[in-house]
């Protein structure tokens, strides 16, 4: 069977903590192993344990039991830290910290401490398992006893002469790789033990301007971090030091005797300290070179009890610095051609992506719909989450939001609508659509939010969504500046590349095609609209001879004693009349509004609708009920036409909907992008509105699929207006989710002192 247990602990020093394990992570961790694995794991010879994140001891095989030489009651009591000697615990966990960080599983060496307190090496292939938020659930490993193949190298080690070492460093040296440094560190450290206590290889950083130690060993273990933190509070620069005169002139130095003046004044005095803390007295330096190019320098140091270095160690150090220069240059070109193969392979798959998404940006001339599309294909494979902003109107417009997480789509949406863009925003986009230059962040830090961000309170709010890298590229065309397009990974820890980035703004280039066609072709349609609209107005005429004559319906209407078919016959005519002359009136208003003939004043909107309610309450055969508390003073900024936004709304629900209507009207303040505006909110129990004719309400002429009779430019007047006071408008259900219910109507306004 497969042990479970959970009681004792380390902490992320290696020190034992006590308490149970949390039930919402044991129970469903433990659970889930145990219905995947366990027939297959107790029947395994290889030992295999599974372990808490917090290192507690989450279950194990038989094998691995047997491997320990516990009781399983015992075993289930025992943490890591008790079962890993105190020298390598520290190893242990940064390997597990390894796993967790990069979620790439990881092999590596380390030893277990038996019941009868002897311990035995093993080799670790470590996994990690995390839930669908990404926390970590658990490790598990399986474990390979590697006791033989640490004895043979022992005994390797025991019998190696000068010809042996050399053959075996340049075996290694032969086969790096990818993991060229871990061979080297093995060459190293086989250096060090046989010609002296300490050995250091050096290499040109990329600039040229340091030597980085990339790999070192001493003999004495409790030297090895001294000395490598030594090497980081001390990096050596190529024109100083013993190191940086052989690099500099090619030639091997011997120093039996480093308290020379003359060598001493060359050596920091850190290093010094190292030195006489090692009881180091000789060093022998070697350049490290390929095909005539000085690449570095592989140094040795000895006691003075070792005896001086001596031409024949200067000869075998400089074979094996010769060896590591080959290796490092075969593995260089291993490593490039690989990530030749890589690129390619990218981009390949950026060629298929652009080649899928090439046809749906250009498949409508609705640049809305399609920049809509386009942000939701650029998710996932371009990043965690997208956004897309257009000019239009001399305005930034934020059309497109898209998220791999839709709860946190709403947070951005919310967020958008908390800090929108304008031209005085530092915000990136703001920035991008000011210069027309994309802004590229692989590695987004703390300075970069609050450069972008409008204040500490709008840092935290992207910090809870996540931005971990962005990019963020113009969508230009023939030089006009049209919008751009966020991208930003976040949840998924990826980091941008420079190919990336390029992909992004190729995108981009693609998009702003499609764009500039779709605005072209909009642009073009408003002005065929427009001139449809000036000959409407000849309507005008129409409108006087239909006066004339609801003039003489309306008398005859109330003057003679008609039965109710004859009364039928005169109010049929009348409304279409009335109706047709309200259609003129509309688009009279909609010219008015367009062309800017009306002065904008503080208006009391709660005043207007005050003024409008009593028209509507009292209208031959329906009863109609207007709910409006008139209890404040609602200033915005219009013109004489703001009476028209409600009066369409009123009629709009009048008009739509058979016997008794209630109509509630409701005022309320708010705070939008750090400005106050009213929300007005004019309500319905009448049969609503579904959810497809929401989205076509507002365009012009257009027609309702129910009996009414209407050109429909009641609501296209009142987008417009609400649309030239700097408001929105728009339609939901009065009960959300269930559209038959009634219709509300919601218009957001700028506030006015």
């Amino acid at each position: 069977m497969i042990y479970a247990g959970g009681k004792v602990s380390i902490n992320e020093y290696g020190s034992k903590n006590t308490g149970e394990v949390p039930k919402d992570i044991s129970s469903y961790d433990y659970k889930e192993l145990k219905s995947m694995l366990p027939d297959i794991l107790e029947s395994n010879i290889m030992p295999f344990m599974a372990v808490y994140p917090d290192s507690k001891i989450m279950t194990f095989n038989r094998a691995f039991l047997e491997f320990l030489g516990y009781d399983r009651e015992e075993l289930l009591e025992k943490s890591i830290g008790d079962i890993t000697p105190a020298n390598i615990l520290e190893h242990n966990l940064s390997m597990l910290n390894e796993v967790r960080n990069t979620g790439r599983p990881q092999k590596y060496e380390k030893e277990y401490i038996r019941k009868d307190g002897s311990t035995v090496p093993v080799e670790i292939f470590t996994h990690l398992v995390r839930d669908q938020g990404g926390r970590p659930l658990y490790f598990y490993s399986f474990i390979t006893d590697i006791s033989e193949r640490k004895k043979a190298e022992r005994l390797v080690l025991e019998n190696l002469k000068r010809e042996v070492i050399l053959a075996n460093i340049s075996k290694l040296l032969a086969a790096a790789r990818l993991d060229y440094g871990s061979i080297l560190n093995v060459a190293v450290q086989r250096t060090a033990e046989y010609l002296g206590d300490s050995c250091v290889l050096s290499m040109l950083s990329k600039d040229g301007e340091m030597l980085e130690n990339i790999a070192f060993h001493s003999n004495d273990p409790d030297l090895n971090k001294k000395l490598k933190d030594m090497f980081v509070r001390s990096p050596h620069r190529v024109d100083e030091g013993l190191s940086g005169n052989v690099l500099k002139t090619g030639v091997p130095l011997i120093i039996n005797d480093i308290f020379q003046k003359e060598i001493s004044d060359q050596i920091k005095p850190e290093y010094m300290s190292f030195m006489i803390a090692s009881n180091t007295r000789r060093m022998l330096f070697v350049p490290v070179i390929y095909q005539d190019r000085p690449e570095g320098v592989l140094s040795i140091s000895r006691s003075e009890d070792k005896g001086p270095f001596t031409q024949d160690d200067l000869k075998l150090l400089q074979n094996i610095a010769d060896r590591a220069a080959l290796a490092i240059e075969n593995a260089r070109l291993y490593n490039q051609a690989k990530q030749e193969i890589i690129e390619r392979q990218k981009a390949e798959e950026y060629m298929r992506f652009l080649t899928r998404i090439g046809p749906i940006i250009f498949s409508s001339l609705d640049y809305e719909e399609t920049l809509k599309k386009l942000a939701d294909l650029a998710i996932p494979y371009l990043g965690d989450y997208c956004m897309v902003d257009i000019i239009e109107g001399g305005q930034i417009r934020r059309i497109a939001v898209a998220h791999t997480d839709k709860k946190k789509e709403s947070s951005l949406l919310e967020l958008s609508w908390q800090y929108p863009c304008d031209w005085n925003s530092p915000q990136a986009t703001v920035t991008v659509l000011k210069t027309g230059k994309p802004i590229f962040i692989p590695e987004v830090g703390d300075a970069d939010m609050s450069n972008y961000a409008i204040n500490a309170e709008h840092v935290e709010l992207v910090k809870k969504i996540g931005c971990r890298s962005a990019i963020c590229v113009p969508l230009t065309a023939h030089g006009k500046i049209l919008g751009s397009i966020n991208l930003v990974m976040s949840d998924s820890g990826r980091n941008y590349t420079k190919k990336d980035f390029e992909l992004a703004e190729e995108l981009a280039r693609r998009a702003a095609i499609a764009l500039e066609n779709a605005i072209l072709y909009k642009e073009a349609q408003e002005s065929r609209e427009q001139a449809e609209l000036y000959v409407d107005l000849m309507g005008h005429d129409i409108n006087n001879m239909n006066q004339i004559s609801m003039g003489y319906l309306e008398m005859a209407y109330e003057l003679l004693n008609l039965d109710e078919i004859t009364s039928e016959l005169i109010m049929t005519p009348l409304r279409s009349l009335q109706n047709s002359s309200r259609l003129i009136t509309n688009v009279r208003k909609i010219r008015q509004s367009k062309e800017g003939e009306l002065k904008y004043k503080v208006i009391d909107a709660g005043e207007i609708i005050n003024d409008i309610k009593g028209q509507f309450e009292k209208i031959p055969g329906r009863e109609i009920i207007i709910n409006y508390p008139d209890d404040g003073v609602f200033p915005v900024r219009a013109n004489e036409l703001l009476s028209d936004v409600f009066i369409n709304l009123i009629e709009n629900s009048i008009k739509h909907s058979r016997g008794p209507l209630t109509i509630n009207i409701s005022i309320t303040s708010m705070i939008y992008g750090g400005r106050e505006y009213y929300r007005f909110i004019v309500e319905d129990n009448g049969p609503g509105i579904s959810d497809i004719m929401k989205t076509r309400i507002f365009n012009r002429l257009f027609r309702s699929n129910d009996n009414t009779k209407g050109m429909g430019l009641g609501l296209y007047l009142v987008k417009t207006l609400v649309n030239d006071f700097h408001g929105q408008v728009w339609a939901e259900d009065r009960v959300p989710g269930d559209h038959s219910r009634g219709s509300r109507f919601v218009i957001l306004l700028p506030a006015s002192k």
